[in-house]
């Protein structure tokens, strides 16, 4: 003869104890989460659309294209001078794209 596991008294045990027994009240019933979501997404858009660009996107990282420029020799030995003398792995790429990033936020006039 064998016990029977009586469920619901289990069921009613944890229901007081843990919170993935609750019962689900109206106010935290997935339709009522889902409202207040979609509610909160509608409170922040506007209608009226921005033209001006944002300049740090979280959403879209900038892409990378690879291009061929031609550059002096002292320039190069400068480049790879500066990646031996960091203390971090610093590709001469990133110093470039660093430095040209930088000369476009001094002369903004372009």
């Amino acid at each position: 003869m064998s016990k029977k596991l009586n469920v619901t008294q289990l069921a009613n045990e944890f229901a007081s104890q843990s919170v993935f027994f609750k019962k689900n009240t109206t106010e935290n019933s997935p339709v009522k989460i889902q409202q207040k979501v979609e509610q909160s997404i509608k409170d922040d858009r506007t209608i009226e659309r921005s033209y001006v660009r944002s300049e740090n996107s979280p959403s879209k990282p900038r892409s990378k294209k690879r291009h061929s420029f031609e550059f002096y020799e002292d320039q190069i030995e400068k480049l790879v001078s500066i990646r031996n003398q960091s203390s971090r792995t610093i590709s001469m790429s990133k110093i470039v794209r660093d430095a040209i990033d930088q000369y476009f936020e001094n002369n903004s006039h372009f």
